[in-house]
């Protein structure tokens, strides 16, 4: 500690190139900071990264719950929110130059991710901070070694003790701990019993689905918004440990349809139940918002590039020849679109399809009796989702969750019918049955999934950008763009995921491009020629999983969050660059 001192007294006031002799690792009293990677200037970005060490045997925690798998995430995610807080309350912020003289921490939203921003390494927590050291005047910049001694030796010390040092925690503080490996501890519960006992979804009473606007994924505040309460014929009581429990909506496997009048509540149902694949934290409303983690929302995208799908099970004899059943275009229709993000879901391994008929094709979902009079059958290359969705169920065991408002006929193929009245939900599933008979198992054709996995060309994924304006090769380049995180740049190729609502925070979009780089670099070191895109995924996440997200190529340490794999091979799927090769 004494020596990093010393050495930023010499460099008070030296060009800002030369804060690269402070990398390394210093000692502080009760934790250990590496120092990383240091920023070329002062506005650089991102910039300096830093990394706190600190035994966990001295932050006094109760109990070892980073031992237990799923608790180990929430409790990550709690010290990181902490970490947050504390630069809050500690850092003076923007003290230098250009923005400089901040601490920062990954970017972080409602849901709880795996992040590489806080981890367990043997006995240690390892703490990744963003550090932009302070400079004294603007331009080129020069070292501001008195601020930078304040917030190394003055400030981080109070972020890292108010952060991990649990003995220190305030009663509040420890409430919240508690609350949030409670809460973690709850939603595990209810994940395992959703499987256990045939159900895709659970809302539990209380729930607050509803968010504060479009582009604020808080909660509504809760004097506006209407709480959940299931109907009494859904009502499910999950058994928890300590003799407690918790009630609410399940929603059984098979055809759910979820109706209503425009406005009340249809689609904030859906969209809740769409990021129930993810645990959000304590007080966010969806926190018992549960959904089996393999769910995908399938809508159309027009224009969206199609690389050897087979499609056929839903179109084929296209008019101009293509093949169906290895399909590729640069611009698909709505049609051609939703049936490849279909295809490809389940390809991915997904069980659990939702649809909003607003963002639906309509004649991927329906052919009406006028239609098919004035069209024959022949002519009509689409077999609509209509026909097929009780088959999906029946024969392929996929369920599928569906937001109808003007599709009426598609509640005669459901097993459970949910109707939204003033942002409550009613169970009208007998009623339904009563009126128009019994389900509509009938299916006017026979289909088979495809069962090959596609396989792609060794020679995909190059990641090497010409920069026009310095006309020089950029040998690797993947990031997403700032001003768009679902916008991911990889080489040459632009990756547009702004159709894939449920890619949730622009570190998974940094993950994703370290992903497609990380299988470019697997893929040269095998022999094959070409590969099993799904196989050569599963693989990466097992291997990412047993040894973290820091085993990708990404330069930046405690940047990334992960991805699912249903997000990462949408965006594969997206490159424009990608090579399919047929079978």
């Amino acid at each position: 500690m004494k020596k990093l001192q010393i050495l930023l007294n010499k460099l008070d006031q030296q060009p800002f190139g030369r804060l690269h002799q402070l990398k390394g690792t210093w000692s502080f009293d009760g934790f250990i900071l590496d120092i990383i990677h240091l920023q070329g200037s002062p506005g650089a970005h991102p910039a300096s990264v830093i990394n706190v060490q600190k035994e966990l045997n001295t932050c006094g925690y109760p109990d070892p719950v980073w031992e237990i798998p799923f608790l180990k995430t929430a409790f990550l995610d709690f010290l990181l929110r902490l970490l947050a807080r504390g630069i809050k309350k500690f850092a003076r912020q923007n003290r230098g130059c250009e923005g400089s003289g901040s601490f920062h921490t990954i970017e972080f939203g409602q849901r709880v991710l795996e992040r590489n921003a806080i981890l367990i390494k043997g006995s240690r927590i390892h703490a990744r901070l963003i550090l932009s050291f302070p400079s004294s005047s603007p331009g080129g910049g020069r070292i501001d070694a008195g601020q930078a001694k304040i917030m190394l030796f003055d400030e981080l010390p109070e972020i890292v003790k108010y952060a991990f040092s649990y003995q220190n925690y305030s009663t509040h503080r420890k409430n919240l701990f508690h609350k949030h490996i409670k809460t973690a501890s709850i939603q595990h519960q209810i994940r395992v019993y959703l499987e256990k006992h045939n159900l895709v979804a659970f809302v539990a009473d209380q729930s607050n689905p509803a968010r504060k606007s479009s582009v604020d994924d808080r909660p509504m505040d809760s004097k506006d918004a209407v709480l959940f309460k299931s109907p009494e014929s859904l009502l499910t009581t999950i058994p928890l440990e300590n003799g407690e429990f918790i009630k609410g909506m399940g929603i059984p496997e098979g055809v759910c349809m979820i109706t209503g009048g425009g406005f009340h509540g249809k689609s904030t149902l859906l969209s809740a139940l769409m990021n129930g694949v993810y645990n959000h934290i304590p007080g966010d409303g969806r926190e018992f918002i549960i959904t089996r983690d393999d769910a995908v929302l399938i809508r159309s995208e027009d224009g969206r590039r199609v690389a050897g799908v087979n499609i056929s099970p839903f179109i084929r004899n296209i008019p101009t020849g293509k093949d169906t059943s290895f399909f590729c275009t640069e611009n698909a229709s709505g049609s051609t679109s939703q049936a490849a993000n279909l295809v490809e879901s389940i390809e991915t391994g997904s069980k659990t399809l939702l649809f909003d008929e607003d963002s639906c094709a309509t004649n991927f979902m329906i052919r009406d009796r006028i239609i098919e009079k004035v069209i024959p059958p022949d002519k009509e290359p689409i077999q609509p989702l209509f026909n097929i969705i009780r088959l999906l169920w029946k024969k392929n065991g996929i369920s599928s969750i569906f937001v109808v408002g003007g599709l009426g006929i598609y509640l005669t193929k459901a097993d459970t019918i949910l109707m939204m009245n003033d942002y409550k939900t009613y169970d009208i599933t007998a009623d339904v049955r009563q009126k128009l008979g019994d389900i509509d198992d009938k299916n006017p054709i026979d289909i088979s999934l495809p069962e090959s996995l596609r396989m792609i060309s060794r020679d995909n994924f190059n990641p090497s950008f010409i920069n026009e304006r310095l006309q020089k090769k950029v040998e690797v380049r993947f990031t997403p763009v700032r001003e768009n995180f679902r916008r991911i740049e990889y080489g040459q190729d632009r990756i547009d995921l702004d159709l894939v609502p449920q890619l949730a925070e622009i570190a998974q979009s940094r993950t994703i491009g370290a992903m497609i780089y990380y299988l470019k670099l697997r893929m040269e070191d095998k022999d094959n020629i070409s590969f099993a895109i799904r196989e050569l995924t599963e693989e990466m996440y097992r291997d990412i999983k047993s040894e973290g997200l820091d085993i990708l190529p990404y330069r930046y340490k405690g940047l990334l969050a992960l991805p699912r794999k249903f997000e990462f091979l949408a965006a594969v799927n997206r490159m424009r660059t990608l090579k399919v090769v047929p079978r």
